[in-house]
């Protein structure tokens, strides 16, 4: 069976710089599809950044070291290893589409869209302007000519209190800023001064904040689960976790327009679309071609056969129409992060304490120093009920936190159920 190379931006030293929320989030990625496809027969490639903690519990596989900085500069010969590549990667300064790019001139098949796809569909404005040619429901949209005071009043005077500012290239919640008021504009203003970053802004869409995962062939989409986000909602939002599957009475219409959403984008492989639900239509907020945090918390709750991850491999190499896939429930799925109350180092001997609590699924995956109010680890748990599955998340993060800090290290967000 063909070798398949698997990179994670943060977790495979494509950055030199430290970023805990999303390097956790990644590697729990990571560790699921990898553990999804071996369990398969493929065989791995996995790069690493050798800050990398020892005990990742990953695969057995073929580790390739990679300087903290020089992905890109290791990827051809990562390259010789394998012939397939799954990439794990945020959007942001193009980082996805270099990547995929890159791996394409070196003769690999990258297991998602192209490089072109991927330029265009995380360009927010463009995705915005091509979701509402289709006929979705978008949230208003102004793409800002600078972050001056100026201009973001003129927004304000387009889109009213409040008003979400955040990275044309974005993912999740990382430079997003929900402004009620006119001394946040200040504030954003003044701290987004130097940012070469383009922004946009849009309107709050209210409703409850959830995703669909989906998988598709580059034609025909299959919607796989809906799944509820738990975020902390405030002047700067925070993704903490979320639950798979998300029982709502529009459910079938969320899935129904997230499948036109892929597959008019001509999506390929995973796919996560990010929607408010609310008396009105569904509103899609982002569309992300690639893997998401949904996929750890999906492969949980749903058995497939063949696993997730063979199906992503099929449906890229034309093997598998994605309305074939199917799953049956096991469970539903929580995950939670778990917040570090103070400055942490992370070692071995902190990460072994954090992995001996039952439910941890990832650990901050780097060694080095993490600020206070940032993940160190994310919990994962199944249950029969949405509500026990919710409740449990939250038992295990508050017994972990408070063994590990003598804090309670999570935070206070609504609950659902």
């Amino acid at each position: 069976m063909d070798r398949l190379l698997l990179m994670e931006y943060f977790v495979s030293g494509g950055s030199t710089a430290s970023n805990p929320s999303m390097a956790l989030e990644g590697y729990a990625m990571l560790r699921a599809v990898a553990w999804d496809l071996w369990r398969s027969g493929f065989k791995l490639a996995i790069a690493l950044d050798r800050r990398a903690i020892g005990s990742l519990r990953l695969p057995p596989s073929i580790k390739v070291k990679v300087e903290p900085g020089s992905l890109m500069g290791s990827m051809r010969k990562a390259s010789l290893l394998a012939d397939h590549a799954l990439i794990i990667a945020p959007p942001m300064a193009g980082i996805h589409a270099s990547l995929t790019a890159r791996l394409e001139e070196l003769g690999l098949n990258v297991l998602g869209p192209l490089a072109s796809k991927i330029a265009e569909v995380t360009d927010k404005a463009t995705l915005m302007r091509t979701l509402s040619s289709l006929g979705l429901r978008i949230p208003k949209t102004v793409v800002l000519p600078s972050l001056s005071l100026d201009d973001l009043l003129k927004a304000v005077d387009e889109l009213g209190y409040p008003m979400v500012v955040k990275p044309k290239n974005g993912a999740g919640c990382k430079g997003v800023y929900v402004i009620s008021k006119r001394s946040q504009l200040e504030l954003v203003a003044k701290s987004l001064a130097s940012s070469p970053s383009p922004y946009i802004a849009q309107e709050v869409i209210r409703g409850v904040h959830a995703s669909v995962s989906l998988i598709s062939d580059g034609h025909r989409a299959k919607p796989l689960s809906l799944n509820v986000q738990f975020l902390e909602w405030g002047f700067k939002p925070e993704y903490l976790g979320g639950l798979t599957p998300f029982n709502h009475c529009l459910a079938e219409r969320v899935l129904e327009e997230s499948r036109r959403c892929v597959e008019a984008l001509k999506l390929k492989g995973y796919a996560g679309v990010d929607v408010v639900i609310n008396s009105e239509r569904p509103c899609i907020i982002e569309v992300n071609p690639r893997l998401t945090t949904s996929y750890v918390a999906v492969t949980s709750a749903f058995n497939f056969s063949p696993s997730l991850g063979a199906c992503i491999v099929k449906a890229c190499t034309g093997d598998l129409d994605p309305l074939t896939v199917t799953s049956t429930l096991r469970g539903y799925c929580a995950l939670m992060k778990i917040l570090a109350p103070r400055e942490v180092n992370v070692d071995e001997d902190f990460v072994s304490k954090l992995w001996s609590f039952k439910g941890v699924y990832a650990v901050a995956p780097l060694i080095g120093s993490i600020q206070s109010n940032l993940p160190i680890a994310l919990v994962r748990v199944r249950r029969t009920s949405p509500k026990s599955a919710e409740r449990s998340s939250r038992l295990v993060a508050s017994k972990v936190a408070y063994n590990t800090f003598k804090s309670s290290a999570i935070p206070d967000v609504k609950q659902l159920y």
